[in-house]
Formats: C-alpha cells, structure tokens, sequence
C-alpha cells in the first residue's frame, strides 16, 4: 500500500475509533495523519479535491491556537462532517486509483 493511502487510512481509524467529539477527532486526523502529506504524492485526478480539503480545514486566521482548530471551532456541524466525507471520498479514491 502507498503511503498516501495508509495514511487516510490511518486518519479514517482514528476519526471512527476514538470517542472524543467529532471536532476533536477531526483536527486530530487531519494534524497527525493527512497534513504531512505532500499534494506532490497525490494522485492527479484527486488533486483538486486534496487541495479543497486543506483549504477547507485551514480556512481561518490563526489566533495562535491554530489554523485548524481556528476553523473547526467556526463551522457547523454540517460543515463538519462533510470534511469527513471529503476525506473519505479521497480514501475511496485512493483505494480504487490504477496509481497505487
């Protein structure tokens, strides 16, 4: 498996085995698992999406907590889980990529 697979896997475990709060989980997976991703390594046809997700999650200003927490402190739960499902898509994505 490729790195970049194992580690959405891996943010994906995380998000649906912990038992913190959503949020929580969130700014967790996406901080130890998917922002060490470099958008070189992701596949072409994913990029896009790859690219709104980090936008997505990093869209407000550090007030020294960081970027990401900043965020997910601001969004509705709606908003929330369509990050989730965002990252989930891209898993699939990767699962199903000839690239891998």
């Amino acid at each position: 498996m490729s790195y970049v697979w194992t580690k959405f896997y891996s943010a994906i475990y995380d998000l649906i085995t912990d038992e913190k709060p959503l949020r929580e989980r969130l700014a967790e997976a996406y901080l130890q698992h998917i922002v060490v991703i470099s958008e070189d390594n992701i596949p072409e046809k994913i990029k896009d999406e790859f690219t709104k997700l980090s936008n997505d999650i990093n869209r407000a200003e550090n007030l020294g907590e960081g970027t990401v927490y900043a965020t997910l402190k601001q969004l509705e739960d709606a908003e929330i889980l369509k990050i989730v499902e965002t990252i989930i898509s891209i898993y699939g994505k990767l699962s199903n990529s000839e690239d891998f």
